[in-house]
């Protein structure tokens, strides 16, 4: 089946330099606790942290990519999942819009816009809400490297069946190996930014517009004028 490839994923080239690093995580989990760890997890952070929206303009790059593709091979989050989750954020809404411009060329019957612009944001809310891994993480980072649909409705329904789990126990986590010690300076740099850009996607998927027109409706309901309007008197109903 033809596989229509992410175009984040495209943009980034298969150069010397990602397979060196993918030969060098080939080590295993200590390979990734020093310097090439602290190398994949800062540079993931820069490149994902240019979308704190979810229309921003973002390039993926070389660790970016290796992260998911890592995950996607090993089944093994060895990852901070703050910065992971802002990367599944990114990677996930850009293949929705991404195969529903795409269908919307090719077929008379897609999905009414501002339905689709609500089901995406939904979907996305949803992986926001998990503060640590579902047990499905290693479907969720395979998925957009290998994505067979052609339609978005599909590619929804395939993210709504991946998601409907529980998250990982932290007893599960150190079982996987997932857990890393490195909290030094510069990690806590890494993810206090990487948090701000993760309030920034919640602000978005939490949809505050929605809510700022329903509460001016319905406030308007019980404004007080000092010459309100009255309309003609009904007779009452008789019994």
């Amino acid at each position: 089946m033809l596989k229509l490839e992410s175009l984040l994923w495209k943009a980034v080239p298969r150069d010397e330099e990602l397979e060196k690093l993918q030969g060098d995580l080939k080590g295993g989990p200590k390979e990734t606790s020093g310097e090439l760890y602290r190398r994949i997890v800062e540079r993931t952070a820069d490149a994902v942290c240019q979308a704190d929206v979810l229309d921003s303009p973002v390039e993926l790059n070389t660790e970016s990519v290796l992260m998911l593709e890592d995950i996607a091979a090993t089944g093994t989050c060895r990852y901070p999942w703050p910065v992971v989750k802002v990367l599944l954020l990114v990677v996930w809404s850009r293949l929705f819009d991404q195969i529903y411009e795409q269908e919307k060329q090719c077929s008379t019957d897609s999905m009414d816009s501002m339905d689709y612009a609500e089901e995406r944001r939904s979907l996305l809310a949803t992986l926001n809400k998990f503060e640590c891994e579902p047990l499905t993480l290693q479907r969720l980072c395979e998925i957009p490297i290998n994505q067979p649909y052609k339609r978005v409705d599909n590619l929804m329904h395939a993210y709504r069946r991946v998601l409907l789990v529980r998250q990982m126990l932290p007893e599960e986590i150190e079982r996987s190996d997932g857990v890393h010690k490195d909290t030094g300076v510069e990690m806590e740099a890494i993810l206090e930014k990487v948090a701000t850009s993760g309030a920034s996607w919640t602000k978005a998927l939490d949809n505050p517009e929605r809510r700022a027109w329903d509460e001016d409706s319905w406030m308007g309901l019980w404004e007080d004028t000092d010459n309100p309007k009255l309309g003609p008197l009904k007779r009452s109903l008789e019994v």
